[in-house]
């Protein structure tokens, strides 16, 4: 399905950088993937789809992605040093051109591990011009997330009545629901239920939604671009 963008979607960035789209928009991403990570990041890895892949070290890109992935903002002059930084961290990251599908040309998926290895997100995004960006899956699970709100990810088993009791949760917690996503793997089986807020949870609403018996993990997207 094809995204649609108002004007204020293309406008420039603040910015250090050559690409609103490759530098800016990359930086993005790769904080918002940064945002959705609930472990201390080791090792990751960026797999560069279309555009992306051919002019990553031209226009900057690989080192926007691994800026973000540090917490830099687009405007950040330390992004021009970016490797260097990481390195000092002792943050190893590697660039993977591949071929994502029919996605946007400028589109990456990020994969991120823990210091053990055991543990690992996948989050795939695309810079959508301007110095915008969307995420549009984590885990295999299809999202648009734009980090504009702050935003719930609910990991649960597909059973009836789990949207209800999420709902009731935030709603007696004084929250209003400004958009919900439900994807699932097949029926009553595993599911993610994205619920973007107009306020942002307090750690007393995760809990009451971790305690729910089908919720297996919540993340919480606490950062706003």
């Amino acid at each position: 399905m094809a995204m649609e963008y108002g004007v204020f979607d293309i406008l420039g960035p603040i910015m250090t950088g050559p690409s609103s789209s490759h530098t800016a928009g990359a930086v993005k991403i790769a904080r918002l993937a940064l945002a959705l990570c609930d472990f201390p990041i080791a090792n990751v890895e960026f797999h560069l789809h279309g555009s992306f892949a051919k002019t990553y070290k031209g226009h900057g890109t690989d080192k926007a992605l691994v800026a973000g992935i540090l917490g830099f903002s687009p405007g950040d002059k330390g992004i021009r040093t970016a490797f260097e930084t990481a390195d000092a961290k002792g943050l190893r990251y590697q660039f993977i051109p591949t071929d994502l599908g029919d996605v946007h040309e400028n589109t990456v998926k990020i994969v991120m591990f823990s210091h053990d290895g055991n543990q690992s997100l996948t989050v795939i995004g695309c810079s959508i011009g301007g110095g915008e960006a969307v995420i549009t899956s984590v885990n295999d699970y299809p999202t648009r997330i734009d980090g504009k709100s702050p935003t719930l990810m609910i990991e649960e088993n597909d059973n009836r009545g789990v949207v209800a009791k999420v709902s009731t949760i935030l709603a007696d917690a004084g929250i209003n629901i400004a958009a919900m996503q439900v994807e699932r793997k097949a029926k009553y089986n595993l599911a993610m239920i994205v619920v973007q807020t107009d306020e942002l949870p307090d750690e007393q609403v995760v809990k009451r939604l971790m305690a729910l018996n089908d919720v297996f993990h919540v993340r919480l997207l606490n950062y706003v671009l």
